[in-house]
């Protein structure tokens, strides 16, 4: 997919360093797998968190055993083209 923006609506460490996140954009929900590096990235990892959206380039969906779903996104830091984050607090 060349191009997806989505809002973190969920993340799940997996043990290994790895994340398992829910996407939500303005018409459905995907699962991702995000890859320790990228959580890590020195500029950006640090901004990904619950409630920030992610602005991804040449990102892999992936469906195992070639199933109809269901399908979950593969994140690695080469996808990531921007993180931005709410800066203001709700009162």
């Amino acid at each position: 997919v060349p191009i997806v923006v989505a809002f973190v609506d969920s993340m799940t460490p997996t043990g290994k360093g790895n994340y398992t996140i829910n996407l939500k954009d303005p018409t459905a929900t995907i699962g991702a797998s995000l890859h320790y590096k990228t959580k890590e990235h020195p500029q950006y990892g640090h901004h990904i968190v619950v409630g920030c959206v992610l602005v991804l380039k040449q990102i892999v969906v992936f469906a195992p055993a070639r199933s109809r779903g269901p399908y979950f996104l593969n994140i690695t830091q080469n996808n990531v083209q921007r993180v931005s984050i709410h800066t203001e607090s709700i009162t």
